[in-house]
């Protein structure tokens, strides 16, 4: 097995018409951050390699944080997608690595605000 990953949105239960939800642009259609998305990264890798894979991801966070400060508001908020969410059977392997790293956890409930100064990453279900 190996991993994949594609990219877009996720955070939120809201779609512009027809479902879309675009990057930010001139007209203002069905932009992602006004519609409460955040950037996202969809990775998928083997559950074995899970372990492994927590404890490279928290620590690219130094002191909590991501990297881009410069980028402010809900749209670049942290956040980690888990099968189950806080209820899933890794919720507690990731608490664990994020706890090491300084970082807490927080069950995200769609279109949630910034993270940034907060040492909080939100976790939603996959």
């Amino acid at each position: 097995k190996q991993a994949t990953a594609h990219t877009g949105y996720a955070g939120s239960t809201r779609t512009g018409p027809g479902g879309k939800v675009c990057y930010h642009n001139a007209e203002d259609d069905s932009d992602y951050g006004t519609l409460g998305h955040a950037e996202a990264v969809s990775v998928t890798i083997p559950a074995s390699t899970l372990p492994d894979f927590l404890q490279v991801f928290f620590s690219l966070l130094p002191h909590g944080e991501r990297r881009d400060p410069q980028d402010r508001g809900g749209e670049y908020r942290s956040m980690i997608g888990l099968p189950g969410g806080v209820h899933g059977r890794y919720f507690n392997l990731a608490e664990a690595a994020a706890t090491k790293h300084g970082m807490q956890l927080e069950e995200g409930k769609g279109s949630d605000p910034d993270t940034l100064g907060t040492r909080t990453i939100d976790v939603y279900d996959t």
